[in-house]
């Protein structure tokens, strides 16, 4: 990975105790990634190295990355924000949750660009129920209060 590439998500990720949001000019350079930076950010995330912030943060760009140049990895987010649902910081459940819930959405709306077995069609639980399962077990462990309203819409809403 180039240097250039290695500041951009230097930039993304880390931020000081006192920003909690990166520079946007960051967050425009990222769009210009590719797959190479969407592994390096998920090896950072699964490394358990990054403060909780930068870890939302991490996150957040993944999100970013798969909008564009990424699309085929929105099944790899899912699974990595699914993981983080049961992370120790409240900040990253949160954020995982919510990005959780949204890929679900995505994913529900585009079903001929998924590819991994347990989210097509007729996988059993299909890929709402183990979204919902994993988002209870989230709650139950704590959100911040306007993420719990959003996935508690979520988990209202019917097993399609």
């Amino acid at each position: 990975m180039d240097d250039h590439v290695i500041e951009i998500l230097r930039a993304v990720v880390e931020v000081d105790e006192k920003e909690n949001e990166p520079p946007s000019a960051a967050w425009i350079a990222l769009d210009g990634l590719n797959e190479e930076a969407f592994d390096a950010l998920q090896a950072q995330i699964r490394s358990g190295q990054l403060l909780p912030r930068s870890q939302v943060n991490a996150l957040r760009a993944l999100g970013g990355l798969t909008k564009h140049a990424c699309q085929s990895r929105r099944e790899d987010l899912l699974e990595l924000a699914l993981e983080n649902t049961r992370g120790d910081s409240i900040l990253v459940r949160s954020a995982a949750v919510n990005m959780s819930i949204w890929l679900t959405s995505i994913l529900e709306g585009a079903p001929h660009k998924m590819t991994r077995p347990e989210n097509l069609a007729g996988a059993q639980p299909s890929l709402r129920k183990r979204v919902r399962e994993t988002i209870a077990r989230a709650l139950e462990l704590g959100i911040d209060p306007e993420q719990d309203e959003f996935a508690r819409a979520f988990l209202a809403s019917s097993d399609t």
